[in-house]
């Protein structure tokens, strides 16, 4: 579960293949216009089945689900994930969803739930940056410079492809084992992070293709 939990900063920064992207477009602009829908309102109805290790999945998809609208939404906006907002708001989507599985099935009846948890989330998240940036800057001093160094480094990560994102801005995870563990596709041994992260240095590069977060953006304009 922590693979594919990380795994989803590493799916956004993926590169599609060029013979693909027309395929990905279509996937996207389906679930824009609501036709998978009926599937959010199956993964919530099963996700309501107490201990069944099936529905322990689904509600862990659903979980993902806003996660993944909120990093797409917060793309653009690092101060979100520098100010340490987007891990909070993990924590407390994953509260909302557990309240609103135990609400009874009446209340939710003709109520697009994923929907509804993904809105209050980027309403709470908003609310906190407009909030944690005004007290930030009040601060000035060292602080404020290693926050707006910290900017500088996402705002690098999220023009690189996965691999390189991965050494540059690892998702918060601290010591070349963990990165490893959460990125074995990427990184088989820490000996093979190190020389990467070596031969990155000075010729860190672009990607070059379209990766699946530039997809999300480029349905969104």
């Amino acid at each position: 579960m922590a693979r594919v939990h990380f795994g989803t900063w590493d799916l956004l920064r993926s590169e599609i293949p060029p013979e693909m992207l027309d395929v990905f477009r279509s996937l996207l602009e389906r679930a824009a216009s609501g036709e998978f829908e009926p599937w959010h309102g199956i993964l919530f109805e099963v996700g309501r089945r107490g201990q069944d290790p099936v529905a322990a999945l689904f509600r862990f998809a659903l979980w993902q689900g806003v996660r993944l609208n909120l990093l797409v939404a917060a793309w653009g906006t690092p101060e979100c994930q520098a100010l340490g907002l987007l891990g909070e708001e993990e924590l407390a989507s994953e509260v909302m969803l557990k309240e609103m599985l135990s609400y009874p099935e009446d209340l939710l009846e003709d109520t697009r739930p994923l929907r509804i948890m993904v809105a209050e989330a980027l309403a709470r998240t908003d609310a906190k940056l407009r909030v944690r940036w005004r007290n930030a800057v009040a601060e000035y001093g060292e602080e404020f410079q290693r926050l707006l160094e910290h900017i500088e480094s996402i705002e690098l990560a999220r023009e690189l492809s996965a691999r390189e994102a991965a050494i540059v801005d690892p998702c918060g995870l601290e010591g070349d084992q963990q990165i490893v563990d959460a990125f074995p596709n990427h990184f088989a041994t820490t000996g093979a992070l190190k020389t990467a992260r070596h031969r990155l240095k000075g010729r860190r590069r672009e990607c070059g293709s379209l990766r699946l977060i530039d997809l999300f953006q480029e349905a969104s304009v």
